[in-house]
């Protein structure tokens, strides 16, 4: 499914949003990013997920974190 998202797209996605949270989700969201793309993250997954942080590293990817939809401080976002 990925390819064909990408494909979609015309090509990577400079961000995407992941409400679902779980460990799927985070997994399929940062191989759906670019290089240098941002992973904006909405809610507090049900149990511990990972990220496949050697791809997070090499491609620099910028994760956010924001475990609701209220507005709190600078816009609530947490930067990992």
């Amino acid at each position: 499914m990925n390819e064909q998202v990408v494909a979609l797209l015309g090509g990577p996605a400079d961000i995407v949003l992941d409400c679902v949270t779980n460990e799927r989700s985070l997994h399929q969201a940062v191989a759906l990013l670019r290089r240098a793309g941002t992973l904006a993250v909405i809610g507090v997954p049900p149990r511990d997920a990972s990220l496949p942080m050697p791809v997070v590293q090499d491609w620099e990817i910028r994760a956010m974190w924001r475990r609701d939809s209220r507005s709190t401080g600078a816009g609530g976002w947490q930067y990992r």
